[in-house]
């Protein structure tokens, strides 16, 4: 096709949930970019992000070259004081915070219309945005920058393709918060293509090449491309950095995986129990999964490690719930983390074919909503359906357990705050009755600091049943997830 027949070409690129991953320096300029944008979730989930300012993690994007931003959920659970500093040193507009949700970025004459949200204000927000970037700024493009995943999920956080199909005005957009690579071509309610585009995670960035054709509109091409950076560099320039980073915790005796906490009781969650009794005198604790495949080899724990094992600055709380909310949480927990088997060759976890463009499969449902319990014993039936899974045996003292009676129960305040959805129709405000002075992962390292030598167990209180099935079904799913029995 001749140029001539092209009013506009231009190149977007785009990164999400980086989650305080290094990327590429002077990132708009290396991938050539006429636009940068970031779709949320920066301020936490790295070492970097514990020990800098969210003022210098702005100053790094100002640096790459930003234009356009929107917060994400961990932003805004990074605290008000650290997100309101993000957004003064942010040279670039930033959306889905303080009532703003959209922006106008010129490009060579052209008006390009960007409208900004986290999943919590995009259906109420998204058509007002769409109507006067249309009909007051009248712009060209109009992209969709959304912390928001496809579809699924608790809490309505998943909802870019409901949007896309039901809003009017969207030539592209461009989501995150599910952490997946994904092109999908949708049409609204007029019959109009909508191109969606997931963008990974952690220094993945999307390029679409977006052509304007003087007749029949806007075409995009896209293209995945890595631009995290290889070896971390802060380090070398930040000599205090290196140092914390390097600071002796524990000895651990045995290598941890966090891949086996799918399959039942784990080493590596029995860590988090075991440190949330010590830190709370909980009867019972939840925890789960973080980085879904993570792993600390044997040997001398360093401060770096701890950020391997939770790299998120959630609080501990310990909160007081009824029997049958403690039953809930967790029937509401494994009713998205366990499937439904109606024969012994289905799979015995809750997957679909998610990953590489449809080709894979892969966990439908956050790792991190996966929340088993210690204190307890009990059983989950995968034969049986969502909210009918779970068997509450006893306490694993041997006391009998009650669910007319009331329990101390330790959670980090991601889920405690109601994110996740696996409290309903719980008044969580009333069930916190304290919140410890340190964060999680400040608790886990002085746990280890003072155990000094740390050697991992698994605490087997609980078990996915029938085994007939269930053991069989579990190896098959963990060579699907994980290539290996």
């Amino acid at each position: 096709m001749e140029m001539t027949n092209f009013a506009n070409i231009m190149r977007w690129v785009h990164t999400t949930d980086i989650h305080g991953m290094e990327m590429l320096q002077n990132l708009k300029q290396q991938l050539g970019a006429d636009v940068l944008s970031d779709g949320g979730d920066c301020l936490q989930g790295s070492s970097w992000t514990a020990f800098a300012s969210s003022g210098m993690i702005a100053e790094e994007m100002n640096q790459m070259g930003y234009d356009v931003g929107v917060a994400g959920n961990h932003d805004i659970a990074a605290g008000k004081e650290c997100l309101e500093l993000w957004a003064r040193n942010c040279k670039f507009p930033l959306l889905g915070m303080n009532g703003r949700y959209y922006t106008v970025i010129e490009k060579e004459g052209m008006k390009i219309g960007v409208a900004g949200f986290m999943f919590a204000d995009l259906q109420e927000q998204v058509h007002e945005a769409v109507k006067k970037l249309l009909e007051t700024e009248k712009v060209d493009l109009l992209v969709g920058l959304f912390h928001s995943g496809w579809e699924g999920g608790m809490m309505n956080e998943n909802i870019t393709r409901k949007v896309a199909e039901e809003t009017v005005g969207f030539d592209l957009i461009l989501y995150g918060h599910d952490h997946h690579t994904a092109v999908h071509r949708v049409q609204n309610k007029h019959g109009k293509e909508v191109l969606c585009v997931g963008g990974g995670c952690c220094g993945m960035a999307t390029i679409i090449n977006c052509q304007q054709h003087k007749e029949n509109g806007w075409t995009f091409d896209v293209e995945f491309r890595y631009a995290g950076m290889e070896h971390e560099t802060r380090a070398e320039h930040f000599p205090k950095y290196k140092e914390w980073l390097n600071t002796p915790i524990a000895t651990l005796t045995d290598k941890i995986e966090e891949c086996d906490s799918f399959f039942g009781p784990s080493a590596f969650i029995t860590l988090f129990h075991k440190m949330q009794f010590w830190a709370t005198g909980a009867d019972i604790s939840f925890a789960s999964p973080v980085n879904y495949d993570s792993a600390v080899s044997a040997g001398m724990l360093r401060m770096k490690d701890m950020f391997t094992l939770y790299r998120f600055d959630t609080q501990l709380f310990i909160m007081q719930l009824s029997g049958k909310e403690i039953r809930n949480v967790l029937e509401r927990s494994y009713g998205r983390w366990a499937n439904e088997m109606r024969q012994a060759s289905d799979d015995a976890l809750l997957m679909g074919f998610i990953l590489d463009g449809g080709t894979r499969k892969g966990l439908i449902n956050s790792s991190l909503n996966m929340l088993s319990a210690e204190g307890i014993d009990y059983t989950v039936d995968i034969t049986q359906p969502s909210g009918k899974k779970v068997a509450i045996l006893q306490m694993s003292d041997g006391r009998a357990f009650d669910e007319n009676s009331t329990y101390t129960v330790a959670v980090n305040s991601h889920h405690g705050t109601g994110w996740g959805g696996l409290f309903p129709n719980v008044d969580l405000a009333e069930k916190i009755i304290k919140t410890h002075a340190l964060s999680t992962r400040e608790c886990l390292t002085e746990y280890l600091r003072q155990q000094s030598i740390y050697v991992p167990e698994t605490h087997s209180n609980w078990k996915f049943v029938p085994t007939a099935w269930a053991d069989e079904a579990l190896k098959r799913d963990r060579a699907i997830l994980f290539g290996k029995e």
